[in-house]
C-alpha cells in the first residue's frame, strides 16, 4: 500500500501491528477487552502455531510496544520485521482458511 509506505516509521509499525491483529481476528482470535498486548501475544503463541515464524508473535509484539510507547526513533529494520511477519502470517492464514474466506474477512468483515 503506497499510502502506508509514506508514513513515518513509528506509524508504519503501529499500522502493521494493527493489521496483524486483524489477521488474527480472521482465525477467531481477537484481542479481548482489558487484555494487554503481551497477554494477547502469549495467547496467540500458545494456541495457534500459525503465528510462529522466523520471529514469533511475542517478539513482534515487543517491537510494536517498544516503538509505540518508547521514546526513541523507530528503525527501518523494525518496519521490515513487521512487514515480513505480516506477509508470512497473511499467506499462512489464506492457506488455512481459504482464499474466499480470507478476502471476505480482509475486505468486508471488521473486528
Amino acid at each position: 500500500n503506497a499510502r502506508v509506505k509514506k508514513l513515518p516509521n513509528k506509524e508504519r509499525v503501529i499500522y502493521l501491528y494493527d493489521e496483524i491483529v486483524r489477521l488474527a481476528g480472521l482465525m477467531g482470535c481477537s484481542q479481548e477487552s482489558g487484555e494487554t498486548h503481551y497477554e494477547y501475544a502469549n495467547r496467540l503463541h500458545y494456541n495457534y502455531n500459525l503465528f510462529t515464524a522466523e520471529k514469533d508473535i511475542r517478539e513482534i509484539t515487543g517491537i510494536f510496544v517498544r516503538n509505540k510507547y518508547g521514546n526513541f526513533p523507530t528503525t527501518n529494520e523494525d518496519v521490515i520485521e513487521l512487514e515480513r511477519y505480516k506477509d508470512t502470517i497473511a499467506a499462512r492464514i489464506k492457506k488455512h482458511i481459504g482464499i474466499k474466506d480470507y478476502y471476505y474477512g480482509i475486505y468486508f468483515k471488521r473486528n
